[in-house]
């Protein structure tokens, strides 16, 4: 058997570790290795059951293997830590560089084709992503905090900043209020029509392009409930504002001093949060 070591990510507190595994007749599996604070065991089998019903509806998702013991993974020990395994078949490709129009409109048939077959069963998951708001690590809340403070310090203008901030108060506190009545499920794809590098150029305009192809893409397979479409403007506009990269340019233009730039900043970030998009 010949291995390929394909992402190798080995940190204190997150190893995630992936080979490529080709037996001598040419069966090509992916075994992925990890460790940290917020897989469990229950997550691994709740994403085995996801992958063979996205495959059996048809979604192009490789297969998890099983063992004897019917357990889509093994528990193995790493550097004296617990740390799990899972194999699944190989799927041929590669990573994503640039989006096209034609590529966001089949994330979003996709997306919305995961979450109605999602609907149909429950599956729960003990674990939290650090960019699902309101969680225990809500990376948002985090960096709008440390941007906050930054700005009180800095010479930014001072009308720009609060207006931004009174702004994320409104919408977090309208937001939380809502979460628990919303269906779980990722948003990834609206928010990567604006912040994907694409093939097209990367104006206002343009992006409102992608975003109406991902949700004509959404909407053939799963149409939106009246409360998420009341505050999907509102999750999207915070998203952008305060998308990791969007902070760290500020948090950065601020310690060179560049106060006229970090203006500019808080101007987009302003118009991300009161923009109104169709849905």
């Amino acid at each position: 058997m010949r291995t390929d070591l394909i992402h190798h990510v080995d940190e204190e507190d997150d190893v995630r570790i992936i080979y490529k595994a080709t037996t001598t007749d040419g069966q090509a599996f992916a075994v992925r290795i990890l460790s940290n604070s917020y897989t469990t065991k229950e997550d691994l089998v709740g994403q085995a059951r996801l992958c063979k019903m996205f495959s059996q509806a048809g979604l192009s998702v490789p297969k998890r293997l099983y063992k004897e013991d019917t357990l889509p993974y093994m528990t193995l020990s790493w550097k004296g830590q617990e740390a799990f395994a899972v194999v699944e078949e190989w799927m041929p490709g590669r990573e994503l560089e640039h989006l096209d129009i034609n590529l966001i409109g089949q994330v979003g048939e996709w997306l919305g084709k995961m979450h109605h077959i999602a609907t149909e069963t429950i599956i729960h998951f003990s674990s939290e992503s650090p960019w699902s708001m309101f969680g225990s690590n809500d990376e948002l809340a985090q960096d709008a905090h440390t941007l906050k403070v930054a700005l009180q310090k800095s010479g930014a203008n001072r009308t720009l900043y609060e207006e931004l901030y009174a702004l994320y108060e409104k919408k977090r506190k309208k937001l939380k209020e809502r979460w628990s009545q919303l269906p779980c499920g990722a948003v990834q794809g609206a928010f990567l029509s604006y912040a994907a590098e694409r093939v097209d150029d990367d104006s206002e305009k343009m992006g409102d392009i992608y975003f109406n192809a991902f949700m004509a893409g959404y909407k053939r397979n799963r149409q939106l409930s009246q409360q998420e479409q009341d505050i999907l403007n509102d999750l999207i506009g915070l998203r952008r504002a305060f998308a990791c990269y969007q902070v760290d340019d500020v948090l950065h233009r601020i310690e060179i001093g560049d106060i006229h730039q970090v203006n500019v900043e808080l101007e987009k970030m302003l118009f991300y949060m009161k923009k109104q998009l169709i849905i």
